[in-house]
């Protein structure tokens, strides 16, 4: 696992930035997302959003993955919800790893293919924590933008992938905005 700056990792992240921004100024039709699903998750039970977003992103079929897939959570909003943060065990997970930056010095995390565990934990952590932030990967035709009020945007850029028919089978209310 690798902890980096925004702009070590504006390269990765410049596509999705660009489509996030495109949702942000409602210039959708000009963007790359083929779909766009909000819905609301519960920050007091992240594992069960966490598996969620695990199968929809296809983490655990590594057979799907190339040797070089890798996963990126990116921070973009932390310290809104204090009273939720437990900054002592975020940073003792994160010295764990080898690192001792502060989340303002490196909000992006990037984990490899075989790191399933590693992001699972870290981004169920920031689901509990009210943070917000951004995951992605390299091959997923997919990428989910939550912020520190429950909100999920799920964003489909592969026409051939049933986004919407994994949501279904989540048992949640969501809406389709594109």
């Amino acid at each position: 696992m690798l902890f980096h700056t925004l702009d070590e990792t504006e390269v990765i992240l410049r596509g999705i930035k660009q489509d996030i921004d495109s949702f942000n100024s409602f210039e959708l039709e000009s963007s790359n997302i083929k779909h766009v699903y909000f819905l609301i998750f519960d920050e007091l039970k992240p594992v069960k959003f966490c598996c969620q977003v695990f199968d929809l992103m296809n983490f655990s079929c590594l057979e799907k993955s190339n040797s070089k897939g890798f996963r990126i959570a990116a921070i973009t909003e932390w310290g809104i919800w204090p009273s939720s943060e437990n900054l002592t065990a975020y940073y003792r997970r994160r010295r764990a790893r080898g690192d001792r930056q502060e989340l303002r010095q490196a909000p992006c995390h990037l984990f490899s293919a075989h790191e399933q565990l590693d992001f699972f934990l870290f981004v169920a952590m920031f689901l509990r924590f009210g943070w917000g932030g951004l995951l992605a990967g390299n091959s997923d035709g997919v990428s989910i933008a939550f912020n520190h009020d429950s909100g999920a945007w799920i964003f489909a850029h592969d026409e051939r992938l049933d986004i919407e028919g994994e949501i279904k089978k989540w048992e949640r209310k969501y809406e389709k905005l594109k």
